[in-house]
C-alpha cells in the first residue's frame, strides 16, 4: 500500500527570504514544504520538522500543497502527526508492521502483515 502524506500548504507561513530549515518556526500547523526531493518539512506545534519523503515519488511540491511518500519508511524515521497511530507493512519484511507512535516509525513483529481491503492487517 502506497502511503503519501499531503499537506495544504500556507503560502505565506513558509515564507522567508532564506530557506526554510527543520526547527524554524512557523505559523500554521499542517503546513509543509518540499526541502528536498527526499524529505518534506511539516509545520507541527510551531516548529518545521523534518519527515524523510523515502518511498518512490519522494517530495512533490506543486505550490499550493506537498505530497510525501513515506511507503519504503524505515523503523526510527520520524513520521508526521498526521498519521500517528496508523501502520505499513515494513518494505522487504512481511513479518514486520510499521506503526507511527510519537512521531517515530516503530516495528511491531508479527507472523505475516498484509493489506487486506485498504486495512493493513499483522497476524499476532
Amino acid at each position: 500500500m502506497k502511503q503519501l502524506l499531503v499537506v495544504a500548504l500556507a503560502a505565506l507561513s513558509l515564507v522567508a527570504c532564506s530557506s526554510p530549515e527543520a526547527g524554524d518556526a512557523c505559523s500554521t500547523d499542517g503546513s509543509g514544504v518540499c526541502a528536498s526531493n527526499t524529505e518534506a518539512l511539516i509545520c507541527e506545534s510551531s516548529v518545521l520538522r523534518a519527515i524523510p519523503c523515502s518511498g518512490t515519488t519522494g517530495c512533490i511540491d506543486d505550490n499550493d500543497r506537498v505530497a510525501c511518500d513515506f511507503s519504503r519508511a524505515t523503523a526510527g524515521q520520524a513520521c508526521p502527526r498526521s498519521v500517528e497511530g496508523q501502520g505499513q507493512c515494513a518494505v522487504g519484511q512481511p513479518d514486520n508492521l510499521l506503526k507511527c507512535t510519537n512521531g517515530t516509525w516503530t516495528t511491531q513483529a508479527c507472523k505475516g502483515c498484509a493489506v487486506q481491503g485498504g486495512n493493513v492487517v499483522c497476524q499476532p
